[in-house]
């Protein structure tokens, strides 16, 4: 027996919200990893390059883990990169 399925507009519009959300969120990551200098992501053992791409290779990929991806970028690495950034270490002065 076949099903029927039935999506209501409140449905369709909870699945448009969401999808809009992880496209901002995965925008919002891959804008932010442009916007940073190549030398902090250096300076915090990353590469801008590998997490440019792998976010948006997987967003469009996969759609999920690409919105994954993207979270934990803004919510590990982010930060990661922001300390490093907003705190270098002072250079060292010979006496």
């Amino acid at each position: 027996m076949i099903g029927v399925l039935v999506l209501t507009n409140a449905m369709l519009v909870g699945i448009a919200v969401v999808g809009l959300a992880g496209l901002a969120v995965t925008l919002w990551a891959i804008i932010d990893a442009v916007s940073t200098p190549a030398s902090t992501f250096r300076d915090a053992g990353s590469s801008k390059t590998f997490w440019i791409a792998v976010i948006a290779i997987l967003y469009v990929l996969t759609v999920y883990p690409g919105i994954v991806l993207a979270i934990i970028y803004l919510s590990v690495i982010r930060i990661r990169l922001r300390r490093v950034h907003a705190d270098p270490r002072p250079p060292l002065v010979a006496q």
